[in-house]
């Protein structure tokens, strides 16, 4: 399950600009808003929560977070600073919670995380190949459905909102697999991804079903 959370990122200069944040059992990713797409996201970076290597709180200002990810095989170390404005707290222990799940030691003293090796990084800790193979097939089949209605021009009512609602979450199941593999399919997906939060239409479905829920 993915959790959002809007916040705002702190560049070189002490330049701010708004973020939001998506963290699920394993991947925490960074989209930035598009300007003239509103509730579109677009994908600048991401990081899987076994390689964080720590969080780091301001003691002036404790909704500033620092989080750096240590190298692992070619996706080299970066750290992100973020301001998340009454949400800081919920952003560390989502984190640490996800992260106790897969049975990383929290040092309660420091609140550091036991690092792991490269070699304990494996997608079989995500998932197993058979898993794999019907995710793959399941996406395909919901690609079938959304992708055939829009080509031929469909009325976006044909499409039910829920199945575009699950092909975004099969999406981020593939690209936590694949983040943990170095395996080139984890680009594909991502701009699977980004073409499925970048389509007007489908877009269009989502808010049309989230104002019918309110």
């Amino acid at each position: 399950m993915l959790t959002g959370a809007k916040g705002e990122k702190v560049k070189k200069k002490r330049v701010i600009i708004d973020i939001y944040l998506v963290i699920s059992e394993t991947v925490l990713l960074v989209l930035e808003p598009e300007p003239k797409m509103k509730g579109i996201g677009k994908l600048v970076s991401w990081g899987t929560l076994p390689t964080i290597d720590n969080i780091k709180r301001n003691l002036d200002n404790p909704d500033f977070l620092t989080i750096s990810w240590r190298k692992v095989d070619i996706k080299e170390p970066w750290v992100l600073q973020v301001l998340l404005p009454n949400n800081a707290n919920d952003c560390v222990s989502l984190i640490l919670k996800h992260l106790k799940t897969t049975g990383l030691v929290i040092d309660k003293k420091y609140q550091k995380f036991r690092k792991l090796k490269e070699s304990e990084v494996t997608a079989e800790g995500v998932m197993q190949a058979p898993e794999v193979d019907l995710l793959l097939k399941t996406i395909s089949q919901y690609e079938q459905v959304i992708w055939g209605s829009t080509k031929e021009g469909d009325s976006s009512s044909t499409i039910n909102p829920s199945t575009v609602s699950h092909l975004i979450q099969l999406y981020n199941q593939a690209i936590e697999y694949y983040s943990v593999t170095s395996d080139d399919k984890l680009n594909e997906f991502m701009q699977k991804l980004r073409d499925v939060m970048g389509n007007e239409k489908l877009q269009k479905i989502l808010e049309d079903a989230d104002r019918g829920a309110n």
